[in-house]
């Protein structure tokens, strides 16, 4: 093989090998984080455009969880939201996260060249560190990030009833 043919051969391996390398990191760094978005028939029709048929069904909801002695951390992007379109449910050591991205369009002029946001519904289920006090947990959305406290159950003090 010639000294240019097993330059170029050297090159191409390289490149593949970072690529499949990206590769690799990104799908065990985004796996949980990779969210389907569902639309039924009717929000089609609400938007009243046969394009948005077209927009990506998949879409990361990126988040951290971090914990102190006294609570839980949960912070999540959702950029472009409604906190109305928001819901939460806490059970024992789990967290759900659900909502709905809706499309709003503010002119109908123009045609778009480049579509990569998601709309529908979507749930994210996280599994939190401990039990939690779901009763006592507070959230808010701020600057398209939720962020959700949630304080650790504490180990009871009370009397046990011998039976």
């Amino acid at each position: 093989m010639s000294d240019s043919l097993q330059r170029l051969t050297d090159s191409v391996e390289r490149a593949w090998h970072q690529l499949a390398e990206g590769w690799r990191e990104l799908i065990a760094r985004s796996k949980d984080a990779l969210t389907r978005y569902t639309r039924s028939h009717d929000s089609l029709q609400d938007a009243g455009a046969e394009w948005l048929r077209h927009t990506p069904t998949w879409g990361i909801v990126a988040a951290e969880i971090e914990q102190d002695e006294a609570s839980v951390h949960v912070r999540i992007e959702l950029p472009g939201m409604d906190k109305k379109d928001l819901e939460l449910d806490v059970h024992g050591d789990v967290l759900a996260v659900r909502g709905e991205k809706r499309f709003a369009r503010k002119s109908s002029h123009g045609s778009f060249t480049l579509m990569e946001r998601s709309y529908g519904r979507f749930e994210r289920v996280f599994a939190l560190p401990c039990p939690v006090d779901g009763d006592r947990a507070t959230a808010k959305y701020t600057d398209g990030v939720l962020a959700v406290t949630l304080p650790k159950l504490r180990p009871g003090n009370g009397r046990l009833k011998i039976s």
